[in-house]
């Protein structure tokens, strides 16, 4: 038979690993899901067509409850899953203007990089590639 001082302790014990699952399940993780856009900061030559340097610029990425993304950067769709990776999601493409990549030749393959977004505090996500700029990206609608 428990006494009432260790009965306390175990109803303590059970009480205060309840409060550390449901902290660690209910963190403020960042919700990605949504529709994203940006601009690029990109150096225009001159009597360079506008509606060209202003599609360079813009960075649209759409991710789905379902694991997805769609993404429109500098004139080129991909798609392709969502992984997570820590608080970050990483996109990584499979198919790009809709043919699957493993159709396209070895050197456009090679050529293709995953990218990274990674949620801020003011509720905006950086977009980053690697070898290029990060590309603060605003949130257009929850779908």
């Amino acid at each position: 038979m428990y006494t009432s001082g260790v009965m306390t302790a175990i109803a303590r014990s059970i009480s205060f690993a309840a409060v550390v699952f449901v902290l660690l399940g209910c963190g403020d993780r960042f919700q990605f899901a949504g529709k994203w856009t940006g601009q690029r900061e990109v150096q225009a030559q001159q009597g360079a067509n506008p509606d060209v340097v202003n599609t360079l610029k813009r960075v649209t990425v759409k991710i789905d409850n379902e694991g997805r993304f769609e993404m429109f950067d500098q004139g080129i769709s991909f798609a392709g899953p969502v992984q997570h990776d820590g608080s970050d999601l990483v996109l990584k493409p499979d198919t790009m203007l809709d043919r699957p990549l493993d159709r396209q030749p070895q050197d456009v393959r090679d050529a293709i990089k995953s990218a990274r977004l990674k949620g801020n505090k003011d509720g905006t996500v950086t977009f980053s590639e690697e070898g290029g700029e990060p590309v603060t990206l605003k949130r257009e609608s929850q779908r």
